[in-house]
């Protein structure tokens, strides 16, 4: 419940920020979405149709997996005397491999859009750890820009093998987290397409411009991917592999 009512907070503030009424009434946001969503002035008429922005809402389903994998290969040093009594340094190799893997889950979410901007998000239900999907959308004739944000949590396999088989000190070692590790991921997708005239990519996609005639474009597109995969500090996985969480 308190996911739901964090998700549906900026949800609710885009919807009742959004001014319907005379210009006075309008504040800086409201001018700001109202040049946003304006039809287009390069557009040829001839060649697309604009109709008016209009709200738009739609309960949205869907099926999805997610998961972070990782192999390390590192060394921890351990200490022995030698046959005089000195000290020996041994770097004993590490082999370790986690991976946080969601099952197939069913998601349902809610979006909210006006004009070319939208706004979206979606939980999966009845899967063990947490997967959601937080979403912003613009989309319009020749440019769009689209942020998501990803949060999944579910228990880490780990398979780990410390200094070579046979020898003192090995170990090895296949075991799943006891507490959930956390995967958090940042995209942003963008385009831009140069027909800044008699082209409409959003008509196929969105349904809020008619392309009239056909034509096409060069486009440009481009991706940014941040993420973060992190385990509980207290885990026996971290104190083995030097606190590495």
């Amino acid at each position: 419940m308190h996911l739901f009512r964090s998700a549906l907070t900026p949800i609710l503030a885009f919807v009742f920020l959004c001014p319907l009424h005379a210009q006075e009434q309008k504040g800086l946001f409201g001018r700001a979405l109202d040049k946003i969503v304006a039809p287009s002035r390069e557009l040829d008429p001839n060649a697309v149709y604009q109709p008016k922005p209009r709200w738009t809402f739609a309960v949205t389903g869907d099926l999805r997996q997610a998961g972070v994998s990782q192999k390390q290969e590192f060394t921890l040093p351990s200490a022995k005397l030698g046959p005089s009594g000195e000290m020996i340094i041994i770097l004993n190799p590490v082999y370790l491999s986690s991976n946080l893997q969601g099952k197939v889950g069913k998601g349902l979410g809610f979006q909210a859009g006006y004009g070319n901007l939208s706004v979206a998000m979606s939980k999966s239900f009845r899967s063990e750890g947490t997967d959601s999907v937080f979403s912003l959308d613009y989309l319009s004739a020749g440019y769009a820009l689209q942020v998501q944000y990803i949060l999944l949590t579910n228990p880490v396999h780990y398979h780990m093998i410390i200094g070579e088989e046979g020898e003192r000190g090995y170990v090895e070692r296949d075991e799943m987290t006891d507490s959930p590790g956390q995967m958090r991921s940042f995209i942003v997708d963008a385009f831009y397409a140069f027909n800044r005239r008699s082209f409409a990519y959003s008509a196929a996609y969105k349904g809020n411009m008619f392309q009239r005639r056909s034509a096409g474009s060069w486009m440009f597109g481009s991706k940014l991917i941040l993420g973060e995969f992190s385990i509980d500090p207290a885990e026996v996985i971290v104190n083995l592999a030097a606190d590495q969480a």
